[in-house]
């Protein structure tokens, strides 16, 4: 996850509050060299990195543009201050970026041109490096609903251990179905970012992630180094050896073989199944959730088998009384 700053800004935002909105669709682009660009080129010997270049004009980004759009102009949301935090997030991003296909890259991602750190492979330079962010959509993401989204990342224990489950929301939802999918893809990716931007400041013994979500749930200090190619670029919902749980009941993902150890993940301070994965996913999940719960109070439950419903927005407290915790953290400026 590594990259820039919008060149047109969509809020200005003073103390919370949003004083004038200006057009963001200018950002909302398609890739045109997905054959060539490689988020990830630090990892391959003797390839450069280059830029993603974009095509920001082609009819099929209408409905991408007019979405995002009505995220930053949405006036109703559940607690503005959080959302205003994600809504400064989406308009510092210099591209939004949809893929030409669902082949391009194997999910959504983000990339982070962090100007501290070396983007091309061994034995090749870098091009010039400024700090710019970018979120890169799969081409069916208006398609999609959160429960759809969420399902997938669930996906595996299907696939693996047969589990039955699945997402929904409450009858008659506040909001769309492709709003909601639209804001939990871009507040997961904005989530990696923040965490590899704000890398330095979550790294402070007074910070919140030390505290609220490492120490409460993760061996101390197990988090790699995001300057660490080992902490950098990673595949979706990778498991880090020896990033592991303090209370060594709570499984991760990989290790999920009833409908009980999803609910132990539910039930102990985690926002999702694939918090659990590692302590940056916990990060990134916290976040997204505050941001959901920030755009919408609709009901999104988990449907665990046998009846059983995990919430996931409008969650009781949890017995460990942390996921409140990260909750805050996440959504925090830092």
């Amino acid at each position: 996850m590594n990259w820039l700053f919008a060149a047109v800004p969509c809020w200005l935002i003073c103390s919370g509050t949003a004083l004038a909105v200006t057009s963001c669709t200018p950002k909302v682009c398609l890739l045109t060299n997905p054959k060539t660009y490689k988020a990830d080129a630090f990892k391959h010997a003797n390839t450069k990195y280059v830029s993603p270049k974009t095509g920001c004009n082609a009819a099929s980004l209408g409905g991408y543009k007019k979405a995002i759009q009505a995220l930053i102009d949405e006036k109703q949301v559940a607690v503005p201050a959080n959302y205003d935090q994600f809504r400064a997030e989406m308009c510092s991003l210099k591209k939004i970026i949809v893929l030409p296909s669902y082949s391009s890259y194997p999910r959504f991602y983000s990339k982070f041109e962090d100007p501290e750190l070396k983007h091309s492979g061994a034995g090749q330079a870098d091009p010039p490096i400024s700090g710019d962010k970018y979120v890169f959509l799969q081409p069916d993401t208006l398609s999609l609903s959160a429960a759809t989204m969420l399902d997938r990342s669930l996906a595996v224990l299907k696939d693996k251990f047969g589990l039955t489950h699945s997402h929904s929301v409450k009858d008659n939802p506040a909001k769309s179905d492709a709003s909601m999918a639209l804001v939990v893809t871009l507040a997961h990716e904005i989530g990696h970012i923040r965490f590899h931007r704000d890398k330095k400041s979550l790294a402070v013994n007074k910070s919140c992630f030390l505290t609220d979500i490492e120490t409460a749930s993760w061996v101390p200090k197990s988090t790699p180094d995001p300057f660490n190619p080992n902490g950098r670029f990673r595949d979706f919902g990778d498991e880090i050896a020896g990033n592991d749980h303090t209370d060594a009941d709570i499984p991760k993902p990989s290790q999920v073989k009833s409908t009980d150890d999803i609910a132990k993940i539910y039930d102990n301070g985690f926002a999702s199944a694939l918090a659990a994965a590692s302590s940056e996913e916990d990060y990134v999940e916290s976040f997204t959730l505050a941001v959901l719960q920030s755009y919408t109070s609709d009901d999104l439950t988990l449907n665990n088998g046998a009846a059983i419903f995990e919430h996931i927005t409008n969650r009781p407290p949890d017995r460990t009384g942390k996921l409140i915790k990260k909750l805050d953290c996440a959504i925090s400026p830092h």
